[in-house]
């Protein structure tokens, strides 16, 4: 049973492909830690001499907290600094989670994720999205799907509703060590990451993560992409 979902999984991780795009960074978790406050900052470095997008860097600042436990809300900030030139604030992202089922209770956990998204660029419109989050747990090895839609709004907005699908196999190997694959269908294309993750316990309850891998181009349109990001949560 535990090798049909996992395969499963991945392979809808992989028919990703096919589906519209939405631009969000990470795959999200339908669990909340309530109280939990953190602090995490993610850069993507373009690293792909065939692109002309080669060198370009976004980062992405963060600033979340379990209000309850059931609705975790972040604050984020996406910076662009494209080739030769300098740094610039595109958008205000609130994004928000809702638990809606007990971790374990059922076969899947389930939760909802919504998102306010305020474009700084002249002439760029504002989005709002939402969704479905699911995360199911077998041992050491943690599947996350997320089935999010979105539609644009305010001036220049485009009338169509797009969707995105991606997904997160994680193993938890050691809390300071988890490799995992992720898959997310973007509007410039797809990509599958290969990453490591882990947390180190500091202080009390405090503990300082981290992200490193590669976003690989799933085609000669889509550019490779180096990811690192560095978390604190007290």
């Amino acid at each position: 049973m535990k090798s049909v979902y996992l395969k499963g999984t991945l392979g809808a991780c992989l028919f990703a492909v096919a589906m519209p795009a939405l631009a969000s960074h990470e795959v999200y978790s339908p669990i909340v830690e309530q109280g939990e406050k953190e602090l995490e900052l993610t850069t993507d470095y373009v690293t792909d001499s065939s692109s002309d997008d080669n060198h370009e860097v976004t980062h992405y600042l963060e600033a979340g907290y379990g209000i309850g436990p059931r609705w975790g809300s972040e604050l984020l900030v996406e910076f662009e600094k494209p080739r030769g030139e300098g740094t610039d604030a595109e958008s205000v992202e609130w994004e928000n989670v809702f638990q809606l089922s007990e971790q374990g209770e059922h076969f899947v956990d389930y939760g909802l994720f919504l998102e306010l998204a305020k474009a700084l660029e002249d002439e760029s419109p504002d989005e709002v999205a939402g969704g479905l989050l699911l995360q199911k747990e077998f041992g050491s090895v943690v599947s996350i799907i997320n089935l999010i839609a979105a539609k644009q709004v305010g001036d220049n907005a485009e009338d169509e509703l797009e969707g995105e699908y991606s997904g997160q196999l994680r193993w938890r190997l050691d809390p300071r060590l988890e490799p995992t694959l992720e898959v997310y269908n973007k509007e410039e294309g797809t990509k599958v990451g290969t990453l490591l993750h882990g947390k180190f316990h500091l202080q009390k309850r405090s503990k300082l993560g981290y992200s490193i891998g590669m976003m690989w181009g799933a085609d000669n349109d889509t550019p490779n992409t180096l990811r690192g990001s560095i978390e604190y949560e007290f």
